[in-house]
């Protein structure tokens, strides 16, 4: 039968397009909402964000795929014949479920429900949609590290407006909120200290909130120095923000600020004349002087044409958008400093900039009011930062000057600063840096050190001659993560270097930190188990030192060896190097590390693999014949009567007349034999007495008790 292929395949095509065609309209038609739903799964609501009356609800979200997208497809249609399921382990649906969004790359999605627009009037409606749509249009353009990134560009249903984001845990202002909920619960609980050494080799997943952002000094002052660097990115372009705050200041997964809300913000220069000299007192001093930076509408020239009802947030609006028409660079200038101000306060968690605070025109209450907020500030700093909130614009320091202050100069901070510039830098600034990274990661939050600095030292892990440098640093953070950090977010990259074994530091390194590193791979063994002892065991095939490290290193970790590994892996390979070393002390190491294993070893591993290798042993000098005793001794426990009378005893026995063991040894020896046929004779006299006894019982005589019509009978 001849087949056409060229025909087969163009028929084959026209079907697959046609189902395709189908399940798309189908999804298209029974799905409603937003189109942002089709590809991601909201999974928790994080935060509102925007300006009263018009917020934009942001969710915690995971991308669906494929499988993800047929079960919605399948709920939502109602034919199980659909599209096939494809899991073939109904059990591994079910398994972990608290760990799911951990699993997953998490996105932030932002939805706006249009129903918030109802009361306006249509004109005012579709306006403000408009100034919605463009600010979202405008931020998706943008591509900066201190710039929120767009991942799904603006989806519009008749109900709803969405887009999607890389993750945040939320903007300044309800992280701070939620950072004074839960200081006010704990002061009210009265928590213990967050980790417990005592009880555990590290922090466990209860001592940290996994999913909140804890705010420190060290973060607040790197995250200043972000939000600077994407002021500069934005006048560079021309492009003035003119509502910078701390609702529009965001912090991604990575505890690294991002600019967003760009709703206000203002592309090209005006042309609005400059004031007359009939201005006002007011006018005159806010009005920008500097005639080489281009002016810029201000957002109360800008509101005249927008619905009265979208306000932006005027807390730390410059003085000259409530008393000019025409603003610069330098206001978003000052609205860092008012940030800046409140900030670095004495108290970051009572802070509270209002929208009121940026509409006082009058220019002796706003005095008042900025220096109630300077007070909080340190002293030493506090005439430093009131320059860039100064309400004279001239009076302000350029974002260069900044950058410069002495505040910024801790190494922990500088530390955080640096990552983002090494990828330039050349291999011998690189290692300066991780050096002097070992001494400033201890003095840096838990959540920067397993967000931010684990992040950044993962992506040179792609360069093997700097892993021995990024290794120490690594393990100090793995230390401090806890189990579920340590599962999603540090072993998944740390296990490729499990399978180095040049240069030679590496493997030390993994070696000497062992055991904390099973202490944390709890949630993660299996993989941990595979990565490590394979590791092992190709050490073991190296030179002398490697093989010694291994055998001590072993016993430190064996309650997490599984059996499987201890009898195909680990007990084979230190059978070999026992039997083919020359060093005595080799040997006597080899047996020394099984003798420190055998409390976790079961009865059939000691008797099928354990004994054998004590069996096999043709070394006569004293100390092994005294290691291997010391194994027999440790666990005769598990060994049967049957093993003691016909291998054990009859392998010491010849042991006892080995001319180099000293008499304490001797007597050590001879005692154990003792000890073991004591054993052997106490257990065969119990059973011989019960066998006899049970033998006596069945010859007993048999005696009937009144014959006459009686069913009794007794045994004598």
């Amino acid at each position: 039968m001849n087949i056409n292929i060229d025909s087969f395949v163009n028929r084959l095509r026209n079907t697959v397009s046609q189902v395709a065609y189908q399940v798309n309209s189908s999804v298209n038609t029974i799905i409603p909402g937003n189109p942002i739903h089709r590809d991601y799964e909201t999974v928790r609501f994080r935060c509102s964000h925007g300006c009263p009356g018009f917020v934009w609800s942001i969710y915690d979200a995971v991308k669906r795929d494929s499988s993800s997208i047929k079960a919605s497809l399948k709920d939502a249609i109602g034919n199980p014949n659909l599209i096939p399921s494809q899991t073939k382990d109904p059990s591994a649906l079910n398994s972990e479920p608290a760990l799911f969004e951990q699993d997953k790359r998490l996105f932030s999605v932002f939805l706006f429900d249009k129903s918030q627009l109802d009361a306006l009037p249509r004109a005012e409606r579709e306006s403000a949609l408009d100034h919605l749509k463009k600010g979202v249009t405008q931020l998706t353009r943008l591509r900066h590290p201190a710039v929120l990134t767009v991942h799904h560009p603006l989806e519009e249903s008749r109900s709803s407006l969405g887009f999607v984001t890389e993750h945040v845990y939320g903007h300044l202002e309800a992280i701070l909120k939620e950072q004074r909920g839960r200081k006010v619960e704990n002061s009210v609980n009265k928590s213990p200290d967050l980790v417990d050494l005592t009880n555990d080799l590290g922090p466990k997943d209860s001592d940290y909130k996994q999913d909140s952002c804890e705010l420190d000094e060290i973060q607040i002052k790197a995250g200043l120095l972000q939000v600077c660097d994407g002021l500069k990115f934005l006048h560079n372009i021309n492009m003035l923000h003119r509502n910078l705050c701390l609702d529009n200041i965001f912090v991604d997964s990575n505890n690294t600020w991002k600019i967003g809300g760009f709703d206000f913000c203002c592309n090209q220069a005006s042309s609005v004349p400059q004031p007359k000299n009939d201005v006002s007192l007011d006018i005159e001093i806010f009005a920008p002087k500097h005639k080489d930076l281009p002016a810029f509408p201000s957002l109360r020239s800008y509101c005249k044409n927008i619905p009265s009802a979208i306000v932006p947030n005027w807390s730390c609006s410059a003085p000259e958008h409530s008393n000019s028409e025409t603003v610069t660079f330098l206001s978003d200038i000052y609205s860092l400093g008012i940030l800046s101000c409140a900030l670095l306060g004495k108290d970051i968690d009572m802070v509270d900039l209002s929208y009121e605070y940026g509409l006082i025109s009058d220019t002796y209450k706003r005095g008042l009011k900025l220096r109630e907020l300077a007070d909080k500030l340190p002293a030493k700093i506090k005439t430093i930062i009131m320059k860039y909130a100064a309400i004279n614009s001239d009076s302000r320091p350029s974002l260069e000057d900044y950058q410069n202050l002495a505040i910024f100069t801790d190494p922990q901070v500088q530390a955080i600063r640096d990552l983002d510039s090494q990828m330039t830098w050349d291999r011998l600034k690189k290692i300066d840096f991780f050096n002097r990274l070992r001494e400033i990661l201890p003095d840096l939050s838990h959540q920067v050190k397993i967000n931010r600095i684990a992040a950044a030292l993962f992506k040179e892990l792609v360069n093997p001659d700097m892993t021995p440098f990024l290794l120490p640093n690594i393990i100090i953070i793995a230390k401090d993560s806890t189990p579920t950090e340590f599962k999603t977010k540090i072993f998944p990259h740390l296990k490729g270097t499990f399978r180095i074994l040049e240069p030679r530091a590496v493997p030390i390194l993994l070696l000497d930190n062992m055991a904390i590193l099973a202490d944390r791979a709890k949630k993660c063994l299996p993989e941990f188990q595979r990565s490590a002892f394979t590791l092992i065991q190709h050490l073991l095939r190296t030179d002398q030192s490697m093989q010694e490290k291994c055998l001590i290193v072993l016993p430190t970790v064996k309650q997490v060896i599984d059996e499987l590994s201890l009898t195909t892996t680990i007990l084979p390979e230190i059978a070999r190097v026992h039997r083919e070393t020359t060093v005595q002390a080799m040997r006597v190491k080899t047996l020394d590390c099984i003798k420190d294993m055998v409390d976790v070893m079961s009865e059939k591993v000691i008797e099928n693999h354990v004994l054998p290798i004590l069996l096999s042993i043709q070394s006569r000098e004293a100390s092994v014949i005294m290691s291997a005793t010391g194994i027999i001794k440790v666990s005769q426990v598990h060994l049967t009567k049957e093993t003691l009378a016909c291998k054990v005893i009859p392998f010491l026995y010849p042991l006892v007349i080995v001319n180099d063991l000293d008499v304490q040894q001797f007597n050590n020896l001879i005692t154990l034999i003792k000890s073991l046929s004591d054993r052997v004779e106490r257990e065969q006299r119990e059973i011989l007495g019960r066998r006899a006894k049970v033998s006596s019982q069945r010859s007993g005589a048999l005696v009937v008790n009144s014959f006459k019509g009686s069913n009794h009978f007794s045994l004598e």
